[in-house]
């Protein structure tokens, strides 16, 4: 038996998933708290059901989720797509609630996982952060031990001493790996096998290169030191336009860039796109960027750094 903690890919550009938020607020730490917010101070609760006030809200996006993303995630909520749900439904369905949410790239669930496996950590064994106040309950755990004599039949779960975190077992990511489900990171915890190093999983094509040392910058001129509310929506097209044109359609397909940021200095609005080869990049959205439709001024340079070197010097293009 080996235990694993449930993670999107992070190290892979082309696994990104959807943004931050869920739209609509259901408390004021928004939607998403509603699945994460665990940290009680006992071992006697209950993880909540979302479904009877779930409303089929749509996600908002800081990046594009490639269509072959099985698990793009959202912060800490699990999120699905339609064909993993397909093949994990078994386990799924029995473990907790799927809920569908909005988006223009397809189907996709939202999943609050409900069954907790009580009594088989053991605390004793266990090495991480207790809450303030709390003998039994974990801010944070480093080390796992579990009671291999108290570890029923389990797929997909959560313990009561740490609930903030999904775990899955073998089986779970057998199946994912026989039909070939791509996004997940499965992070071994612990194997009940004595002397034996429980070993990860990462469910991805062929791996991508990860060396993203250049930046295509795209310069925006706009009227102040802020945008207007014009100008940010019209941004907002500008982002939308050259993130549709950087979605790969296979896992194969070469990954030229992305966006991952922008900046605003000098009456400029800067989006921020990491690549590898930038002039690579600028001549695959050569096409895009003639047509976008801003009002002020625009231009294109090259960084020959990562976009995060604030220290970098554009090289304009024309």
């Amino acid at each position: 038996m080996q235990f694993y903690k449930l993670k999107p890919i992070l190290d892979d550009p082309r696994f990104e998933g959807f943004g931050w938020e869920l739209e609509g607020l259901t408390s004021e730490h928004g939607r998403t708290y509603d699945f994460t917010h665990f940290y009680p101070t006992s071992l006697n609760f209950k993880i909540p059901s979302l479904r009877r006030k779930w409303d089929y809200p749509e996600f908002t996006f800081q990046e594009n989720v490639n269509p072959f993303n099985d698990f793009p995630c959202c912060l800490h909520v699990p999120v699905f797509s339609r064909r993993a749900v397909s093949v994990l439904k078994d386990y799924l369905e029995a473990n907790g609630e799927l809920l569908p949410v909005r988006s223009k790239f397809g189907d996709y669930f939202a999943y609050q996982t409900r069954t907790l496996a009580n009594g088989i950590l053991n605390r004793a064994k266990t090495r991480g952060i207790l809450l303030d106040g709390s003998k039994t309950n974990f801010f944070d755990i480093q080390k796992y031990a579990f009671f291999k004599s108290k570890i029923k039949s389990l797929s997909i779960f959560r313990i009561p001493e740490h609930p903030s975190t999904e775990f899955v077992t073998e089986k779970f990511v057998e199946r994912v790996q026989a039909n070939r489900l791509l996004g997940f990171h499965f992070d071994a915890v612990w194997t009940s096998e004595p002397g034996k190093r429980p070993r990860s999983v990462v469910a991805k094509s062929k791996p991508s290169e990860k060396s993203l040392k250049q930046t295509l910058v795209i310069h925006l001129k706009i009227s102040g030191s802020e945008q207007t509310k014009r100008e940010r929506t019209a941004a907002e097209r500008v982002r939308e336009k050259i993130a549709n044109a950087l979605v790969l359609d296979d896992p194969d397909d070469e990954y030229l860039g992305g966006l991952a940021g922008e900046e605003i200095a000098d009456g400029w609005l800067r989006l921020l796109l990491p690549c590898q080869n930038s002039k690579q990049l600028y001549a695959f959205l050569q096409a895009t960027l003639s047509r976008i439709d801003f009002k002020g001024e625009t231009r294109v340079s090259i960084r020959m750094a990562p976009y995060w070197d604030d220290e970098a010097d554009d090289q304009f293009v024309a």
